[in-house]
């Protein structure tokens, strides 16, 4: 696994946030109001993310290799970006024609940190049934996303 690309992806969906910033303990984060090109250049930064863990987290589990300390490491930490692009996504109000593909784009998101969830139980306490629920979770959340790139600009959409 590329760690500097996961470092990349998790600190640019966290900077995505920049006027969105933490309140004092206790508050929730400011809500960004967003025009249409800041929008759709958060949403190309996100999607690409995305799109970068769910092939990585694809690949790794293809090449299972569950005594391995470091495939468990790996096929876990993409989702580290995950939850950066969740918190990300959740401060951000998406212009008015943008605003089903955001809402689906949320649902997508949510499905993936589920699918972490799940592969966390999964790979820490040995648990098939976790790891079988972290890929219908995985499954959903790529149906989502395909849902929202039909309503996304091209230059948004992950690369081919």
């Amino acid at each position: 696994m590329d760690r500097r690309r996961l470092v990349l992806a998790a600190s640019s969906a966290a900077a995505l946030t920049g006027s969105a910033t933490l309140a004092p303990q206790g508050a929730l984060t400011q809500v960004v109001r967003s025009s249409v090109p800041e929008y759709v250049g958060a949403m190309s930064i996100m999607r690409r993310s995305v799109d970068w863990v769910e092939r990585e987290v694809s690949r790794l589990l293809a090449e299972e290799n569950w005594n391995d300390e470091e495939w468990r490491i790996d096929v876990l930490a993409p989702f580290a970006a995950v939850e950066a692009v969740r918190e990300a996504g959740r401060s951000i109000v998406a212009p008015g024609k943008f605003a089903t593909a955001h809402e689906r784009w949320l649902d997508a998101v949510d499905e993936l940190v589920a699918a972490g969830l799940h592969l966390r139980t999964g790979v820490l306490d040995d648990n098939d049934r976790s790891v079988a629920f972290a890929r219908r979770s995985l499954d959903r959340a790529s149906v989502l996303l395909d849902e929202v790139d039909a309503f996304l600009p091209r230059r948004v959409r992950p690369l081919p």
